[in-house]
């Protein structure tokens, strides 16, 4: 079943869902330095940001939001990739601190991982490391809001 499918009901008609596709990106559980832990450790983020697709991703990601705000006004934003480990949860990171830090869009109620039960299969479970504030992570998010900005 698509992550639409299975979203779509639960949100009120004036919501417009816009879903995001993280396979492209490469898979994290491919790295060893990577693979034992979520998409909040500052090594996956910082990938994610320095990947070739991501100002390509960003850019049409805000340009819809904008889109979906001049007509409806309110946005439901979701990430995904094939575990909800890395990939979308760094995405859905990096949207959060861009969209808190770009005033000219809209401020996220609520970040939620669909799929946290899972992180303990095959990962950390989000340990000590990934949930700890990292400079190396606050920088990458910077990274991506400064590229952002450059955008408008």
């Amino acid at each position: 079943m698509c992550v639409r499918c299975i979203y779509e009901d639960t949100l009120p008609e004036d919501v417009t869902m816009i879903c995001l596709d993280m396979r492209s990106f490469q898979d994290p559980q491919r790295d060893r330095n990577k693979v034992n832990h979520v998409g909040t450790h500052w090594r996956v983020i910082d990938g994610i940001v320095h990947n070739r697709l991501f100002q390509e991703t960003l850019h049409m990601a805000i340009t819809r939001i904008r889109e979906v705000l001049a007509q409806k006004g309110k946005v439901c934003m979701i990430t995904y990739c094939n575990r909800g480990r890395h990939r979308s949860v760094a995405w859905a990171i990096i949207l959060d601190h861009v969209l808190m830090h770009m005033q000219d869009l809209p401020t996220p109620a609520l970040l939620m991982h669909s799929a946290r039960d899972t992180w303990s299969f095959g990962a950390c479970g989000e340990c000590s490391v990934c949930k700890r504030p990292s400079e190396r992570r606050d920088q990458a998010l910077e990274q991506a809001l400064q590229m952002a900005r450059q955008m408008v």
